[in-house]
């Protein structure tokens, strides 16, 4: 993110002490925008029904994660382009290696939250498949696991360990998404319209 887009979502902040608009548009501004089918979003406890409000008729399912004393992870998606992605042969063949043999969006839901939840308990195993949900490259996400994370070609919004180029193409398209998005909200919040 550029410091742009960081004094925007301050702003955002001071201006709604929640922040969740702010947040919204940051975090998952590829999905907004239509550019990934998913996207976590992570907010304060109890922030779930206003979520589903905000989201309220669009495409985008708002799916509990995790939740705790301090936040709630949400797993925003196009429940209808993440269940074409998972079934591409390569993405289910990699799920069907993280365990997932039936690739129905509720079935693979269910067990991600309590491997996820598993997961944010003990700090042990992460859930490695969770970056094929938010359709991260296949190569990508295998890489990382076999690589531990290390030894990756570049960094970004994910670990990269196959074709760059596309990778740095995809990451600067997010990143003004999100600029712009944050740009928007706070226009909208500006002139006293909610956002």
């Amino acid at each position: 993110m550029n410091q742009d887009a960081w004094k925007l979502l301050c702003e955002l902040n001071r201006v709604r002490p929640d922040g969740l608009t702010g947040r919204i548009a940051l975090q998952c501004a590829p999905l907004l925008v239509g550019m990934k089918p998913s996207n976590l979003l992570t907010a304060a406890c109890g922030c779930l029904a206003e979520v589903k409000r905000r989201l309220w008729n669009t495409d985008i399912a708002v799916q509990p994660l995790y939740t705790d004393e301090r936040q709630t992870v949400l797993f925003l998606c196009r429940e209808e382009e993440v269940t074409a992605y998972l079934h591409r042969p390569a993405v289910a063949e990699a799920m069907s290696g993280f365990g997932y043999h039936v690739l129905w969006m509720e079935a693979v839901l269910e067990r991600l939250r309590t491997r996820y939840g598993d997961y944010m308990r003990t700090r042990k195993t992460f859930p490695h498949e969770l970056g094929l949900l938010l359709g991260y490259p296949v190569g990508d996400v295998l890489g990382f696991v076999k690589n531990h994370g290390e030894h990756y070609l570049y960094n970004g919004y994910w670990k990269v360990y196959g074709d760059v180029q596309k990778a740095k193409e995809t990451f600067a398209a997010y990143a003004k998404a999100e600029e712009w998005l944050l740009r928007l909200v706070a226009a909208r919040t500006a002139s006293g319209r909610k956002p």
